[in-house]
């Protein structure tokens, strides 16, 4: 290839050609940059955490290829060129046109693509910094490639006077927790210092990412504590089983009390933990596999979040951030030990909540942003019968061995457990309607475990829903008002809105019923607003008007 005699194509395709060499450990194979990034602007590790780049192991000169860049090859060429010289460590000024060509351009490869904006990054000019925030402001809906990448990149140079700009835009399309995030966890101390100096931003979205920010799990961790939590790690690699499962334990019980440590797991030592804790089912101490169910839900990021040790009961003191999957195998096994022990009932409800974190498998929640949607239908922007109703999620193994466990004899506290499992996987059935309006009317259990009960309460469907709902709706408790319209809205039982509106003294949501009505997919529902039309009310005759002259009821 350095014969001179080669024409261009010949030669980018030969460099791709050298980063196949055996015991080269290339960039961006050293880390998985875009998933740590995506990490990182949720606010589930910080930035200092991504360690700094490793030799590859190349020991050849790559003169003979940068001298490739400054003859002009056609960009497509000069692209493959410039991924190669990334990809070995070198970072020249002539590298950022090919390698700018090519990740701005949507007709190459998605990983090519993320390869390149991984090299700018890590090369971080101005010229490069003013391209990434031109793609970060641009609003996802034109792009959301571009839009996403941008502040990963931003995150990645890590320039805190430029994250400080971009939170201070507070463009309204922009994440800006991503960017506070960004600050908090710098390498440089100036983050938080300009974090605090906009803590009284006229901005309420710009001071509520700052909030989020400065309570983050990791900031109060130590500047090493990646080094803690390694050094706490080794015993996961013991040759004694029983030594692994103690020490996957411990890391699990001192995570609840500083949680900033699972931050600070790599994603082998995460996948490590999980096959060590599913090895501990098997071992038949009970103790060790109540621990192992629970440490497992932690990990996973259930609503799970207490743990009791020797010194009492310990809870986390956020809801769950990280959103791991488990593989089809490692959830067979787990579903194996549920069915085939006699478990009280608190370890098989946990446990039954683990099964919706297979790999592969998107749970009814998750597939849809519910609480948003009917939201949006509440305010009249779109009629109920355009919420698409849930899409298979694409489990295939049988639950029906779950649903014994739904029996007045089962504790309410864990058979709601039990009926959000099934509610995720599909599963509406008359008998979840106790279990899963204790976990909705039970304010000791997380918000977001509260309004999933309610949705799946909503899809089942069947006339004893109506009115538990109902009464929610009448409390004057502002979440359970809300959350009872919406079920309302969502369960799409005529007679039932209908009922709503008519109240006396007059419903705080009375438009919102009457859109309900209106947009419903039960066609009494227009029928009944336009006889009340000459209610004695005037609040509910204009709430009629409005609903009957939304757009989409043209």
């Amino acid at each position: 290839m350095q014969s001179n005699t080669l024409d261009a194509s010949t030669l980018a395709h030969g460099c791709i050609l050298l980063r196949k060499e055996k015991g080269l450990e290339l960039v961006i194979n050293q880390l998985n940059w875009i998933s740590e990034l995506a990490y990182i602007a949720d606010g589930s590790k910080p930035r200092y955490f991504l360690p700094a780049l490793k030799p590859t192991g190349r020991l050849a000169s790559t003169t003979w290829i940068e001298a490739l860049l400054k003859q002009g090859l056609p960009g497509h060429y000069s692209g493959s060129v410039a991924l190669t010289l990334g990809a070995f460590g070198v970072f020249i000024p002539e590298m950022i046109p090919p390698l700018r060509f090519l990740f701005t351009n949507s007709k190459y490869a998605l990983e090519s693509r993320d390869a390149a904006l991984i090299y700018l990054s890590l090369m971080g000019s101005s010229e490069i910094i003013s391209m990434l925030i031109q793609a970060a402001d641009t609003p996802e809906s034109e792009d959301d490639y571009l839009y996403s990448r941008g502040l990963f990149g931003l995150l990645l140079i890590d320039n805190v006077n430029v994250l400080a700009e971009q939170l201070h835009k507070a463009l309204p399309h922009a994440d800006l927790n991503a960017y506070a995030y960004g600050l908090a966890g710098s390498r440089d101390p100036q983050g938080r210092v300009l974090l605090e100096k906009m803590k009284n931003h006229s901005n309420e979205r710009v001071r509520t990412a700052i909030a989020n920010a400065l309570n983050s799990r990791w900031i109060s961790a130590p500047r090493n504590a990646s080094s803690i939590v390694a050094a706490q790690s080794q015993g996961l690699l013991a040759t004694s089983q029983i030594h692994q499962v103690q020490s996957a334990l411990n890391l699990m019980e001192s995570s609840y009390v500083d949680e900033w440590k699972l931050c600070f797991l790599t994603s082998n030592q995460h996948s490590i933990l999980e096959d060590i804790l599913i090895k501990a089912l098997s071992l038949g101490d009970q103790i060790a596999q109540r621990k192992a169910i629970k440490a497992l839900c932690w990990l996973m990021g259930t609503t799970i979040q207490e743990w009791s040790s020797s010194s009492g009961l310990i809870v986390g003191k956020h809801p769950p951030l990280w959103h791991r999957k488990l593989s089809s195998e490692k959830i067979q096994e787990i579903e194996k030990f549920l069915r085939g022990q006699s478990l009280d009932p608190q370890t098989l409800a946990e446990g039954c909540l683990l099964l919706t974190k297979e790999q592969g498998i998107n749970p009814v929640y998750s597939g849809r942003d519910w609480i948003y949607e009917i939201a949006i239908i509440a305010d009249g922007a779109k009629p109920r019968r355009q919420l698409l109703a849930p899409k298979p999620m694409g489990r295939l193994a049988s639950v029906d061995w779950m649903k014994r466990f739904l029996v007045n004899e089962f504790p309410q506290e864990w058979s709601c457990w039990v009926a959000q499992t099934l509610g995720a996987l599909g599963v509406f059935i008359p008998e979840m309607i106790r279990p899963l309006t204790f976990l909705f009317t039970s304010p000791n259990y997380a918000e977001v475990a509260r309004d999933e009960a309610l949705i799946y309460l909503a899809l089942i469907d069947m006339p004893q829903v109506a009115p538990v709902l109902a009464m929610v709706a009448d409390m004057t408790n502002d979440y359970y008002s809300s959350r009872g319209l919406f079920g309302l809205l969502l369960l799409d039982n005529a007679d039932a809105l209908a009922e709503q509106l008519l109240k006396i003294p007059p419903n705080d949501h009375m438009t919102a019923y009457a859109y309900g009505l209106a947009g419903s997919r039960d066609p009494r529902g227009q029928a009944m607003l336009k006889r009340m039309r000459k209610h004695s009310n005037k609040n509910l005759r204009e709430a009629v008007e409005v609903s009957l002259a939304a757009p989409w009821n043209r």
